[in-house]
Formats: C-alpha cells, structure tokens, sequence
C-alpha cells in the first residue's frame, strides 16, 4: 500500500554483497546475518473504528516490551487534510503556533546577543586597563623597573590621547608639540617624584617653561591614574558581573527554546519530501481539498537476543571483563584511529571498556565496512567516542537484559494509518502494516541499529544548534567558520578537520576490502551452513517464540475467527 520508509540500513543491505541475496536483508555466512525467514513477511490491513487499531498497535508495543524486546521508533511522518478541522486544529495549527513561538524566541536571543556583544566589548577594553595596573603592581613587588616603565608609559599614552588631549588648544601636550618638539618624549621620562619644575629642568636637560608644563602634567596625571584606578576596578566588576549574567540569559533563552524546537521538528508533513509528495500523488483517495482525511507513517523497530533450544547445549552466563580499550579485539585499522585519538577517548573516560556478554565482540570488521553509509544517509559526522559511546551502550543493554547470545530476533514494523471522516459524518480507521518482518540479526547488524538511532540523536542535536544559532566549540556553525577561513584559524585545523571530516569514510573503504578479502577465505564468528544451522532451529524459534504470537494477537483484536489473544 506504500513505500516502506528507507533507512540507512536498507540503504546498506542493498549494498552487502553476501553469499546469499534476499529482497530484505542479506546473508554473509559466518560474518554478519540480517535475513526475514520468506514465510515470515505478513502484511496486515486492518480496519476498524477510529483509535481501535491505533491502541492495538499501542498494546503490541507494550507487549514487546514486556517480553524483553528493545523497541524503538525510527521514522514518523504525517499529514492531514484542512477539511478534517478538529484534528487539522489540533496538529497543524500546533505547528504553526510552535514557529510563532520559535520566532519569538529567536528574536529575543538574538537582542541578547547584541547586548552581550556591546557589554562584552566594553568588559574587553577595561579588562586591557586592568591587565596595566596588574602589571604595575606585580613589578612594584618583584622590583622589575623594565615591567613598571611599560606599564608607566602605557597609562600614560592612555592619559595623553583619552584624557590630557580634551584639556584645549595650548594646553594639551599634543597640540604644544610644535612649540617643544620633545616634550611627549620627555614627558613619557618622568618619574612619580618629578615633581619640581627646576629639577626637572636640571635633570631631563630642558628649558624651565618646559619644566613648569611637564611638573603641572605629572602631577595631573598621578592625581588621574590614582582615580582611573578605583573606576576601572569598579567598572570592571559591574561589567563582568553584567556579561556573566547576560550571558547565562543567553544560554537560558537557548535551552528554553530547545522544546520548541523538538516539538516543532516532531511534527514532520509528508509534503516536506520528494518522496512524500509523490506518495501523496499517487493515492485516490487523497483529495485534501474534498475528503476529512489524515494520514501517518511509522517505523519501528524492536530486537531481542535469543538462543535456539539445543538439548546438548549448556545455558551460558553473562560476564564480562574490564580491559584497555588498546587491547580489545577490534580491527588495527581501527586501533590506529583510536591511538591517533586517544585525547578525546580518555577526556569522555573511554580508555578501560568491557567486554561483550556474548562473548563476540559486536564492533568487527563488518560495523566498520558501512558505518560511513550511516554517516552519509544523515550528514552527519560520527566521532570516535560516538561509535564507542555505541558499542557500550550495546555491552550495557545486553548485561540489563541478561543477553548472552550474540543472534537476535529482530521486528521491524511499518506503519501506515489512514483515518477518514465520510460526508454522513461516519469516521474509520485503516493501518496498513507493512514491513511487518522478523529479522535473524547478529550483534554487528543490532549494533549497526544503535549507530543509526544515535545518528538521528546527532542529527536532532544539529538542527538545534543551527536553528539557535550556537557557536560553541566542536559545533557545526564554528566547523564552517574555521573551513571558510583557514588562514586566520591555522592551516593545521584545516588540516585537522579535513582529516576528521574523512575519517570513516576512508577506514570504511580500507576495512571493507580486507574484510570482502576476507569473507572468501575465512568464514567469520558467526554460525556458517545457512541452510543446515540457520534455516531449522534459529528460523523456527523465531516463527514460534514471537511472530506467529504477534499475528495473533493483531487478527484476535480484530475479531477474527480461530484466533486468541497470547500473552
């Protein structure tokens, strides 16, 4: 009924070149498993008053769940026609009262930045004269005449050209320059105790009606400093207390924004993409113009570990051991990338990791291969501790949950709801489900769901700090300064970020030909003999433990004949 939402990891099975092809998944025996059992691809349509199928697909939610499954949504879209007022008010006009708030809220961040900016460049300038007295000081204490002269000398360019040059014509040292070509320089000699126009005269070998001038400016200046002192150290501690707090509104306005904007970025129109539109197009009974209608598009997923039944088979007991991550089983390619960021790895407390409950490291060869696929799908940028941040968060979920098997069932579940309202002010409700597969999954492919998940986390995360306009370091926006202007910020951050902006992608492609190498000659960790180990006890474990419960419980809800509700 419609085209089934494309993730990265459709994108990336329809690259995996196993030995086996399937129209949904893929097989690389020994290496990486991501197939749905052909007997296992019900769609299901059902149609019942408006919110009966919504709650049935609600309640199987909370059914996965309560069996131990993982369950998280993927993808959400919607859209609905102005003729359906009631709910057209209650989510499109929600909409449009978010981006009235959104700009507002802009606004009132951006007329605080610009008084930031005026308080900040005042704080700067004040901050430079104390920096001077500062200097003064600490050379009093050390005894350091060449410090104290160039902190003398600089309060005293600042008292020639701000203070002594408003005195008038004939007074100001600058405008009697002509008359003594000399005395600025004479005057930048002076010490405190020069005070007397008759030393002065003797000691710096001038005329004395140069004297009486430069003994009537020092002692101006002394009075002035003294003064300028005390009001730059108070003006300094208003200001700096004004920019700290101008500057946490900033952040606070930023914050308070970040629902807004969440909510706002929730509320994802089918018309927003090519793809949507055309689905659009393409349906009858879509007039929006006409017909009370709206329409919504899910995805998700849910996986689980599980082990097959075997008699002869012993039960196995998660534990797991702390080592240096240097010393993990991953591929060299990918140590070498660790070793080269090691900084980062240990300032996020990332150098000891656990090992797997499973006993098969999940971040292998194959997760390497087509992480960069992920990365491109979203335009985002993984870093290092974001696919190790990944892998543990695997580690962790697996020992919560007691996962000791590193082959997982997993469900994947589109969903396509339809609710019109007919011209006799009838109302139903149609959900198309389709996907509605069980997957066999090994660890890498679950892990290979986690990166995918936390890149629309960092893909969220991104759209945020563009639409609030944040420059903080490692930031997107600061990312596009450095690379526009790489003259000013050092052409070893270009470098640098050239480097990271490359980093998967090109230990992808590295990876990905040793591991094709590889997978001819070596079978992997992974079960190998498809038909013989995978097809009989992994396969009817799968029909048996969930997806015939799972068809049940949906055409019992229904009403349909023969079938109850399991639990």
């Amino acid at each position: 009924m419609v085209k089934k939402l494309v993730t990265a990891l459709d994108e990336i099975t329809k690259k995996v070149k196993g030995t086996v092809g399937t129209e949904d998944g893929f097989i690389c025996e020994g290496i990486a498993y991501h197939v749905a059992p052909l007997n296992q691809r019900v769609v299901l349509d059902l149609t019942t008053p408006p919110g009966k199928a919504s709650g049935i697909l609600l309640g199987y939610f909370f059914y996965l769940g309560k069996r131990g499954f993982a369950v998280e949504k993927i993808e959400d879209r919607m859209e609905i026609s102005p003729v359906h007022a009631q709910y057209y008010e209650l989510t499109v006009r929600q909409k449009q009262t978010l981006e009235r708030q959104m700009k507002e809220g802009l606004a009132g961040i951006s007329a605080a930045v610009s008084d930031f900016e005026l308080l900040w460049h005042d704080q700067r300038k004040y901050e430079e004269f104390m920096d001077v007295f500062e200097k003064i000081e600490r050379a009093k204490k050390e005894k350091d005449e060449k410090s104290l002269k160039e902190g003398e000398q600089t309060l005293k360019s600042i008292f020639i050209d701000q203070v002594d040059v408003h005195t008038g014509e004939g007074i100001a040292l600058k405008l009697i320059a002509p008359r003594w070509p000399t005395i600025i320089a004479d005057f930048m000699r002076l010490k405190d105790e020069d005070v007397e126009p008759k030393n002065i005269s003797k000691t710096y070998k001038v005329s004395e009606a140069e004297g009486v001038v430069l003994a009537t400016k020092n002692k101006l200046y002394q009075q002035w400093r003294g003064m300028f002192k005390s009001t730059v150290m108070g003006r300094f501690e208003r200001i700096n207390g004004l920019v700290k707090a101008r500057e946490k509104s900033i952040e606070e306005y930023r914050n308070m924004m970040r629902p807004y904007v969440t909510r706002f970025r929730s509320i994802r129109e089918l018309g927003e993409t090519p793809e949507g539109r055309r689905f659009l197009e393409r349906k009858s009974w879509y007039r929006p113009s006409a017909q009370a209608i709206s329409v919504d598009i899910t995805k998700t997923w849910a996986w689980k570990s599980f082990i097959p039944p075997e008699l002869s088979k012993a039960s196995a007991e998660a534990t797991t051991e702390t080592y240096s991550i240097l010393k993990m089983p991953f591929p060299r390619q990918f140590k070498a990338l660790i070793r080269r960021h090691y900084k980062e790895i240990k300032g996020k407390d990332l150098e000891k990791v656990e090992t797997s409950p499973t006993g098969i490291e999940p971040l292998d060869k194959f997760v390497l291969t087509y992480i960069h696929d992920i990365e491109k799908h979203y335009n985002i940028t993984f870093s290092i501790s974001d696919v190790i941040e990944a892998r543990n968060a695997h580690i962790d979920m697996c020992k919560k949950m007691e996962w000791t098997s590193p082959y997982f069932i997993s469900m994947e579940i589109g969903s396509d709801r339809t609710v019109m309202k007919m011209p006799d002010g009838s109302e139903f409700e149609d959900m198309w489900l389709e996907p509605f597969y069980s997957f066999l999954d090994t660890q890498n492919v679950i892990l290979l769901r986690m990166l995918e998940i936390k890149a629309k986390e960092i893909e969220l995360e991104n759209y945020i700090t563009e639409i609030l306009g944040e420059t903080s370091e490692g930031s997107k926006i600061k990312e596009l300064v450095k690379r526009k202007y790489p003259s000013i910020f050092g052409e070893e951050i270009k470098k640098e970020e050239e480097k990271e902006k490359t980093m998967f992608e090109s230990l992808s492609k590295t990876i990905g030909k040793t591991m094709r190498s590889l997978h001819l000659i070596k079978p992997g960790q992974y079960e190998t003999h498809f038909e013989d180990r995978i097809t009989g006890p992994y396969f009817t474990e799968i029909a048996d433990s969930i997806y015939m419960p799972s068809i049940s419980i949906f055409k019992a809800a229904v009403g349909v004949p023969g079938f109850r509700a399991v639990t």
